[in-house]
């Protein structure tokens, strides 16, 4: 019929609350990394978010300058 639309789908987008992904070691571990919450911007902001990891895991020189990893990182959520 012409009001038949077929099925329907729906979706969470894996964001966060300042749009930004989180990216870095979880404080007060020394092995948990996460890197997640890109919403729309995974195909913008993953390389970069992937050599920020990369980095932090293998110990070496932050790819990004340190504001703009302070804001990627998970503890921006922890509680004060």
């Amino acid at each position: 019929s012409a009001g038949d639309l077929g099925p329907a789908r729906a979706r969470y987008r894996a964001t966060t609350p300042d749009k930004m992904p989180i990216a870095g070691r979880l404080e007060g571990t020394d092995d948990i990394y996460v890197c997640c919450g890109f919403g729309a911007h995974g195909f913008t902001t993953a390389p970069i978010t992937g050599d920020l990891l990369a980095a932090d895991i293998m110990g070496e020189l932050c790819p990004i300058p340190a504001s703009l990893a302070k804001r990627l990182s998970p503890q921006r959520f922890a509680k004060k």
